[in-house]
């Protein structure tokens, strides 16, 4: 079962990134994205980001060391996007491990297959980190659900990881916010 979901999992992230290689040129606010995480990092969040982007700026500096790593061709930092939806295809098979191999290969195979996933694991957006972050805060708030059940150690390291998660994702996307204000 298990190398089944790996080449399960391994199928839809080939069949995800089939545009990925190929240069194809930026749309406006990918430039955006690109541009501004060029920029110093004493006007990337004051000036660049904060008077510029409607979203919170957390993408653009993960953008900006991812940038200063790879570089800031369309591959590089479309690749950044791919690798957050490639983690969050594999953080939701983990999860639904714990169900039924049905249910699990249901949910990996939803996902996965998803247009819109394909999508934005290509744009050089901070989508695809927010659906990460997202999906690793609501597997984090049904931990908590659960915490009664755990020791004192185990629900301290849970509300811990809840409280990151919901603070990186309030600065990734105004989106965000509602999940966190929603789970909470």
């Amino acid at each position: 079962r298990r190398l089944l979901i790996v080449a399960l999992i391994s199928a839809l992230i080939v069949l995800a990134s089939r545009g990925l290689l190929s240069a194809y040129s930026y749309w406006g606010d990918e430039i955006f994205s690109v541009v501004g995480s060029q920029h110093s990092w004493q006007t990337l969040i004051p000036v660049w980001v904060m008077q510029g982007d409607v979203h919170p700026p957390f993408y653009h500096i993960l953008l900006k060391g991812w940038m200063s790593l790879f570089g800031a061709g369309e591959i590089a930092t479309r690749s950044l996007s791919f690798l957050c939806g490639a983690g969050a295809l594999i953080l939701l098979a983990w999860f639904t491990a714990r169900r039924s191999f049905r249910y699990q290969r249901l949910a990996v195979s939803l996902l996965g297959t998803s247009p819109a996933f394909a999508y934005y694991m290509q744009e050089t957006r901070s989508y695809a980190l927010v659906l990460l972050l997202a999906m690793a805060l609501t597997i984090s708030a049904l931990a908590l659900r659960e915490a009664s059940f755990l020791s004192h150690q185990r629900k301290a390291l849970s509300l811990s990881a809840y409280y990151a998660l919901s603070i990186l994702l309030s600065l990734t996307h105004y989106f965000g916010w509602i999940l966190v204000f929603c789970l909470t």
